[in-house]
């Protein structure tokens, strides 16, 4: 069997006690004591007025691209928004992943002895449907709909797809990444260029149109 295709790994730090903003702080502290992190203040002060939540930008230091890492408050604890790279215009997936790796592993050794509940929780990096929908009662609704592949366009299946695009939109808090999710029927299912894009509209145009209605 051929490997499984290779996609950008989710980081999310949470706190059992501690605030967004309290994470913030620790992940300064980490950069204070770290050879191989520095804490960007002005950048970080910029940051977070920007997007209006707290977060915060720390830069690599002792490896070649010398990338960003960026962090922005996410429900109840700090999302890994994006690794930009200093010195070229841009890295691939398997090198990001090896950034956020490398991260990882040292940010848990400094929370580990210093403070109690830090969760760090990384995805596979795999191009798996749990990997892009968040939600398992959404995921189901569209493994069922996957099941009628290739598409009879009957009306229950598209009611199929439907009831997955109200339940994304109700119970999904991480956005639902739709080039990832073609980019997953395209190179695991298989599924062919039209069927595709009439999918991905679909879910596009339920969501405008849910969005809209919840403004009403």
């Amino acid at each position: 069997m051929g490997q499984k295709p290779k996609t950008l790994k989710d980081l999310i730090i949470k706190g059992s006690k501690q605030s967004s903003s309290q994470l913030v702080d620790i992940i300064r502290q980490f950069c204070v004591q770290s050879k191989n992190y520095k804490y960007m203040k002005t950048e970080s002060d910029k940051y977070a007025l920007h997007i209006g939540v707290p977060g915060c930008k720390i830069e690599t230091l002792q490896k070649e691209p010398f990338p960003l890492l960026a962090f922005a408050e996410r429900g109840n604890g700090l999302y890994l928004t994006n690794i930009v790279p200093k010195t070229v215009s841009e890295i691939g997936i398997v090198e990001y992943n090896q950034f956020l790796d490398g991260f990882v592993q040292e940010f848990k050794l400094f929370t580990k002895r210093r403070y109690k509940g830090i969760r760090i929780l990384t995805t596979s990096g795999l191009l798996t449907l749990e990997n892009i929908i968040s939600s398992k009662q959404a995921l189901k609704f569209f493994s069922h709909f996957l099941h009628n592949y290739p598409l009879s366009m009957h009306p229950l299946d598209i009611e199929q797809l439907d009831i997955f695009i109200c339940t994304v939109f109700r119970y999904t808090r991480k956005p639902l990444d739709l080039d990832l999710l073609s980019r997953y029927l395209r190179e695991v299912e298989k599924w062919n260029v039209e069927h595709i894009k009439w999918c991905i509209n679909r879910i596009q145009i339920g969501h405008d149109v849910l969005k809209t209605r919840k403004k009403m």
